[in-house]
């Protein structure tokens, strides 16, 4: 069976339909935009004493052709996916589809608690912007990014390395620096999904969209360039009894070259939480580009935060919900604070510092009770792993 064809058993399994960057035959949504990015990842049974793992794809090598052209049908042996889970791991990905709870019957096992477990937050990777920033022109592309690919594989190495493993990686945004339709942009691509192939396959990659990748002010055609190249710009998934939800905060931020864009994403980001907040889940966490805030809820607006009228919508919602934490980057530094039992987590970056901060991820554990999280230097990381303090409570 190929890997195709164990895909859409496991679409076809319970009438789930989604639509993936590179995958054929598979089903299509019933309804624009709404669709099944990912699906579980286990074993299939496909002869007596024989399975083979189904996909997670989380990262497609080959763009998605636009719906109704020749290549969405046929393509010269089939595009192949840059990533594949082998089965030892169990997540499940909702894409923009039925609010949660409605029938979704392969995601009933990541529902459940299954005691502590840990992850993998990091930011800002941002291709090119090391040389451009020396250099006072960060308006450029950058056409250089030597450091950041380095970097990157530092990452990549160290997260394999840890033990207990990370459940996902979430990559917030500004995975790029050059901006959709300038130079550099197709190499910088391709050399970030050359670094991540190194990525341990039992580690599932979530992407999130941050505005180096859908420009200051998107449009329908960069939201569409950055599906192709990544996965959806806003999905849900449950992973171990937690649900979390992936957002496009630049529609938050500007969202005037795609209004249309923009309402769906807020009605689907209510359905979303509504359901949360009568969910079973442990915790509800938030994943994003631009922080709500970077210091206090009532700070002023600024280039590195949400507008204010927009950041008290939003944590109102958030709070309604139950959301315990929200994960970002952008800021290129540390920073964060607490605001009613809601984390604003604001991470610095892979890439590129502008402050005193070490290159490095965020490790995050997941008890019963309480989100921790932590920021780790890469060559902290490499060197001794994560914190024994940490470790003791994933025991």
């Amino acid at each position: 069976m190929s890997h195709a064809a164990a895909a859409k058993l496991l679409s076809d399994h319970a009438g789930l339909q989604r639509r993936c960057a590179g995958l054929p035959g598979v089903n299509k949504g019933s309804k624009p935009g709404e669709h099944i990015i990912s699906v579980r990842c286990s074993s299939v049974s496909v002869a007596p004493n024989q399975t083979r793992p189904a996909l997670l794809l989380l990262l497609s090598e080959r763009p998605r052709p636009p719906e109704g052209s020749q290549g969405d049908q046929k393509q010269a042996g089939g595009p192949k996916p840059l990533r594949l889970s082998n089965g030892a791991r169990e997540i499940v990905l909702q894409g923009r589809g039925p609010p949660l709870g409605d029938g979704q019957v392969v995601t009933d096992e990541e529902r459940e608690w299954r005691g502590p477990f840990c992850f993998i937050q990091a930011a800002d990777p941002q291709l090119g912007l090391m040389k451009a920033w020396r250099v006072g022109d960060c308006d450029g592309g950058g056409d250089e990014w030597t450091e950041e690919v380095r970097l990157m594989q530092q990452a990549v190495r160290a997260v394999n390395e840890l033990r207990p493993r990370p459940r996902f990686v979430a990559l917030c945004g500004d995975l790029i620096h050059a901006m959709p339709d300038s130079p550099f942009r197709e190499e910088q691509e391709k050399d970030l999904k050359e670094a991540l192939r190194l990525t341990d396959p039992d580690i599932p990659l979530v992407f999130v969209s941050g505005n180096h990748d859908l420009g200051n002010t998107p449009t329908p055609a960069t939201v569409e360039q950055f599906r192709r190249t990544w996965g959806d710009d806003y999905f849900s998934f449950w992973v171990g009894g937690v649900l979390c939800l992936v957002l496009n905060s630049q529609l938050f931020f500007d969202a005037s070259g795609c209004p249309q864009l923009a309402e769906a994403h807020d009605a689907w980001l209510e359905r979303q939480l509504q359901s949360a907040a009568h969910s079973t889940a442990r915790h509800v966490l938030v994943f994003q580009h631009i922080p709500l805030y970077l210091r206090t809820p009532d700070e002023d607006d600024e280039y590195f935060n949400l507008q204010r009228v927009q950041r008290a919508s939003l944590l109102r919602r958030f709070h309604q919900a139950g959301v315990k934490a929200v994960f970002s980057g952008h800021y290129h530094r540390n920073a964060g604070g607490s605001h009613g039992g809601l984390d604003m987590v604001v991470s610095s970056a892979i890439g590129c510092q502008l402050g005193d901060d070490p290159h490095g991820v965020r490790v995050v554990v997941v008890t019963a009770d309480e989100i921790i999280h932590r920021y780790h230097s890469l060559e902290q990381l490499s060197e001794r792993g994560i914190d024994e303090d940490l470790k003791k409570l994933l025991a």
